[in-house]
């Protein structure tokens, strides 16, 4: 079963939750105060993880856009470049500038 980590989150805090009104009866099964505090440990590394996840996704975001924008800058300079290359040197010299036009 795929659950969303808000379920997750959810359950693990209403579990952490209901084991100290019912630790009398769950501590035969071995469930104590410590599996609560296990649980409410568990939940905050995964809020944690999640709020890194979530910076990381942000700061990729952003190097996206930076990296798409120099990309842009690059071949337009490239295309410039490329034109006055053809401009000004011969031909039969043009794969030495890696262009393999043929006018």
């Amino acid at each position: 079963m795929n659950r969303s980590l808000q379920t997750v989150l959810q359950e693990l805090n209403l579990m952490a939750e209901g084991i100290p009104d019912h630790l009398e009866k769950l501590s035969s099964v071995g469930i104590s105060l410590e599996v609560a505090d296990e649980l409410k440990q568990l939940k905050a590394k995964l809020e944690k993880l999640d709020s890194e996840q979530e910076k990381l996704k942000a700061d990729l975001k952003l190097k996206t856009e930076l990296l798409e924008q120099s990309k842009k800058e690059a071949i337009d300079r490239y295309s410039e470049l490329r034109k006055l290359v053809k401009i000004k040197v011969d031909q039969v010299s043009w794969k030495a500038f890696g262009i393999e036009d043929k006018r």
